[in-house]
């Protein structure tokens, strides 16, 4: 269905268990970044990590969808808890996705006049997202994803969850998606979580960054098997 599909992660950890999974073809430098591309799961894939915060995985993703020929992305990696449910290690498929940290009706007024600030997935992304999951050992969730410049472990938590009630909280997510949505290009977004609030703070998301990504490529490789 898809000619190539691109994987973009925010931080080296969360792209590494792709690499460790992908038959890579060739790795090329373009500008920051390293792009490799190959197969995964038998479907072509161009796959790198942009970095965290909206304006680099942004600007990553419009250099995979202009110089890589990429016509999918998921978006894949971590994120904190803000439901109570969710639990470490538990993924995330995002429902919608909006920033926090922007007043609202700012996209509204100004150019490209964004007329809905919340975005959201790729239908049939989602669909094999729903199909894919049943098969997983992995807890699998469903809910709105919210993102910021800044990490949130403690201060701004209370404000977050009143003004959203987002599933989960992280850095890049809104980004990608509205880079996306400006290229007409289908997007989903995957997110494994790493910290709570009940076990939060930058310590706890460094302990388990690394099992919260493997998770979250658990979920995406099936998620591609089923296109």
């Amino acid at each position: 269905m898809y000619k190539k599909i691109g994987v973009i992660s925010a931080v080296s950890d969360e792209s590494e268990p792709f690499f460790k999974r992908m038959q890579t073809k060739s790795v090329t430098k373009k500008g920051v970044w390293e792009v490799r591309e190959g197969e995964l799961a038998g479907k072509s894939a161009a796959v790198l990590f942009g970095g965290v915060c909206r304006a680099n995985s942004a600007a990553a993703v419009q250099m995979l969808i202009d110089c890589f020929d990429v016509d999918a992305v998921i978006m894949s990696g971590t994120a904190g808890a803000m439901a109570p449910e969710p639990r470490i290690g538990d993924v995330i498929i995002v429902t919608e996705t909006c920033c926090h940290d922007i007043p609202s009706g700012t996209l509204r007024m100004f150019f490209p006049f964004i007329k809905d600030e919340v975005f959201v997935p790729d239908d049939y992304l989602l669909e094999c997202a729903k199909k894919s999951g049943k098969k997983l050992p992995i807890r699998q969730f469903y809910g709105r994803s919210v993102s910021g410049e800044f990490f949130v472990a403690d201060k701004g938590r209370d404000e977050i969850n009143r003004r959203f009630s987002p599933m989960c909280v992280d850095m890049e997510t809104a980004g990608v998606a509205q880079i996306c949505f400006l290229n007409k290009i289908p997007f989903l977004a995957v997110r494994a979580i790493s910290d709570t609030e009940a076990e939060s703070g930058i310590s706890t998301f460094e302990q388990n960054l690394k099992k919260a990504s493997q998770n979250a490529c658990e979920a995406v490789m099936s998620i591609i098997e089923e296109i």
